[in-house]
Formats: structure tokens, sequence, C-alpha cells
């Protein structure tokens, strides 16, 4: 089986995705997700199964400076730690976003290059004050 990976590594490219995750269709339809009457332990197991299906798609892998991130990974990890951040309503916000991709790997792909990006690489600067290469800690995590 072929992996698909996206090369994402330019400004343009994180801007694009950004675009798609701030479309607001989108956000529309998140907040359509979130406020449903959906328990958020079926939110969380349509999210998982969502996530599931990305990886069975190939279209899971972004390649960051030359190194592999799978993107799977990065929603699942932000799944396990949404609760603590934000408690319950965090976790349901994660899953709701996951969900309203409706499975669709471009979406699904945006979403995870976002939250990467504009989340978890910001984290970039703090690790290298402390002399830590966050994109190979990002990539080893991503490959356990």
């Amino acid at each position: 089986m072929s992996s698909h990976k996206r090369n994402w590594s330019t400004d343009s490219d994180s801007e694009a995705a950004a675009s798609q995750y701030t479309n607001s269709d989108f956000q529309k339809t998140i907040h359509s997700v979130i406020s449903s009457p959906t328990t958020l332990d079926l939110l969380v197991a349509q999210a998982e199964a969502a996530i599931n299906n990305f990886v069975l798609l190939n279209e899971s892998t972004m390649v960051v400076k030359e190194k592999s991130i799978q993107l799977d990974r990065v929603m699942s990890a932000m799944m396990a730690h949404a609760e603590e951040a934000g408690g319950e309503s965090g976790k349901r916000y994660v899953a709701s976003v996951i969900i309203a991709c409706n499975e669709e790997p471009a979406k699904l792909a945006a979403v995870g290059h976002t939250w990467l990006t504009h989340l978890l690489f910001v984290c970039t600067h703090l690790f290298s004050y402390f002399s830590i290469d966050f994109i190979n800690l990002v990539h080893e995590y991503s490959q356990i």
C-alpha cells in the first residue's frame, strides 16, 4: 500500500490550510456539531473512526523539513489531551472539528496541518530556547 505524503513546507501552504479551517461554512458546521445533543462519548467515537479512515486513505502523512509527520497521530494526540487542557468542552471541540471534516481527506489534512503549524509549531521557539529540536520531537512522537 503506497503512502501519499503532503509536502507542506511553505508559508503559502500553511495559509491555504488555515483558510480551509477558518472558512465560515466549515466553522458553522463545527458549531452545529458542538451544539448537537450528541453525547461526548459518541462524538469521540465518531472522530476516532474518521481518523482511522483518514489513515486508510493514505493521506495522513505530512513532510516538514524532510521529516514525515503523521497527521492522524497529531489529531489522536489532540483528542487524547484536549480534556486535560480544555475540559469536556475542549474535547467536544476537538472531536467536533474532526467530525465536521465529513471524512474528506483534504479537510482532515488541512485541520491536522493547521493544528500542527498554528498550535504545536508555536512551541518551536520555546523548545529552541532549551536547545530541543521540536520538528524531530514531533516526528519521533508521530512514528510511535
